[in-house]
């Protein structure tokens, strides 16, 4: 909540420094990521339990809002985004007291906070900075296998960088995203936490349009 009214109060300034005749643009945005994990293995109790890979990624969505503040050449553009991580595991092993393998799906919906500085020259946009991913809720099949548990920190941080196209009214961005914790870090099997051996890699790609 902390980071909320931080961003309100920004909001506050940058529409202050509007009546000094400095550019700001308030806008809403959306579109789709794709999260990089790699074949990651996540071995549980031991070899002759059982392992959890992450099978593969699926494409997760986003939208929210975006303030832009313009000063000459500089922008500061911090955002308020609705994102969803979308990922497929494979459980392979001793599964509930007899070999099995499953595939569990899980979807994680964050409150992502990107603050973003950079350069802008014609339509070109170049910025890098900080993002908080605020947990909101999530759904998992991991439920279905026993002993499974989930704890999530509420704010994970992580890093975009990337570029943008300003074209009147329409705002393009790509931007790579990496992170500081660990995929897999709320992940629990009775009283142990596991995460896997990467930490995220996002390459996210979204359309908007200022006003």
């Amino acid at each position: 909540m902390r980071i909320i009214f931080i961003i309100w109060i920004l909001v506050l300034l940058l529409f202050n420094l509007q009546a000094q005749n400095v550019g700001f643009h308030f806008g809403i945005k959306a579109g789709f990521s794709q999260t990089d994990y790699g074949l990651k293995e996540l071995l549980v109790s031991d070899p002759d339990d059982f392992k959890m890979v992450i099978e593969n990624s699926r494409v997760g969505y986003h939208g929210g809002i975006t303030l832009q503040l313009r000063l000459n050449k500089l922008i500061i553009q911090p955002e308020a985004i609705l994102n969803t991580i979308n990922v497929n595991y494979k459980l392979s092993g001793r599964i509930g007291g007899i070999i099995d393998t499953i595939l569990a799906k899980e979807t994680i919906r964050n409150l992502d906070i990107p603050f973003m500085i950079g350069f802008k020259s014609g339509v070109l946009r170049l910025n890098a900075g900080p993002v908080g991913h605020l947990y909101l809720d999530s759904s998992t099949d991991l439920f279905n296998v026993s002993g499974y548990s989930e704890q999530f920190n509420k704010i994970e941080w992580g890093w975009q960088a990337g570029m943008g196209l300003d074209i009147w009214k329409i705002t393009i961005d790509l931007r790579y995203e990496g992170n500081f914790s660990k995929f897999g870090d709320h992940i629990r099997f009775g009283d142990k936490s596991y995460a896997f051996s990467d930490n995220p890699a996002r390459l996210i790609a979204s359309v908007g349009l200022m006003f």
